[in-house]
């Protein structure tokens, strides 16, 4: 499409089918090698400067987390802990990926919970922008988890923040001193497409979320969802077992979504 002055006419152009081109990632992950490992033996030596016990990797089974989770236990092996914390809300799908990772990765998740759904069928509002209590909860099952570890030995948390993600990420530092922890972002450099492309150099698979057309991995009531993402939602019959969820149909009604 060209841009055009104010009130000028603008022409749109039709993509022919022959112009739209499928990447393949194992080609292209095998064409950045070199890159690829340059970007993880610095994650690794990153993790390796810290002097720990234990090193706990929230684990959401989306892209960044789990991006994260390699190069953490190449880098600490069996002092990583990884952890994931259970909102009720869960996508059956991001579930199962987990408990199949785990397996094929020789891992013990410790999941935690944080009673988000719980909250919600008890009465409390939904979350919203100004109050994202469900951040809360999730967040404070995972401090208090490390809380109990600190009091055994030094614990380092190791979080999927990219600087790409946002101007607040973008600020965010990549090494944050806690009463209790050490808090490290070692893909802090790194692009969505260094993420996509080291998961498919190491042989992880993605989420199948992100196969559906989702752009983000989290609770089928999030704030983040996209309006084309709640489409998805509404018509893929892969998914229809959160379209019949009563609280996915309050969420529905509060954003004026016809289900």
């Amino acid at each position: 499409m060209m841009l055009a002055e104010k009130g000028s006419h603008v022409k749109v152009n039709k993509m022919s089918s022959h112009e739209v081109c499928i990447a393949d990632l194992d080609r292209h992950a095998s064409l950045n090698k070199c890159l690829l490992e340059l970007l993880e033996t610095a994650s690794v030596n990153y993790l390796l400067s810290f002097d720990v016990d234990y090193a706990v990797v929230p684990w959401s089974g989306g892209k960044d987390s789990t991006a994260t989770l390699i190069p953490s236990l190449k880098a600490l092996g069996k002092k990583v802990v990884p952890v994931f914390a259970d909102t009720g809300l869960e996508f059956k799908e991001t579930l199962k990926y987990v408990d199949d990772l785990a397996c094929q990765l020789g891992i013990s998740p410790i999941k935690l919970k944080a009673p988000i759904k719980e909250a919600i069928e008890f009465g409390r509002e939904l979350p919203t922008i100004r109050n994202r209590w469900c951040m809360h909860l999730k967040v404070k099952a995972t401090q208090e988890y490390i809380r109990q570890l600190s009091k055994t030995g030094k614990v380092l948390m190791i979080v999927g923040d990219r600087e790409a993600e946002s101007p607040s990420r973008l600020k965010r530092l990549a090494t944050i001193e806690h009463e209790d922890h050490v808090e490290v972002a070692p893909i802090k450099l790194w692009s969505a497409m260094h993420v996509q492309l080291y998961l498919t150099y190491n042989k992880v698979p993605l989420n199948p979320m992100y196969d559906y057309g989702f752009f983000r991995v989290g609770c089928y009531i999030c704030l983040a969802l996209r309006s084309w993402e709640t489409s998805l939602i509404l018509g893929d019959d892969r998914l229809k077992y959160v379209k019949a969820n009563p609280l996915f149909k309050v969420f529905a009604k509060e954003r004026e979504v016809s289900i």
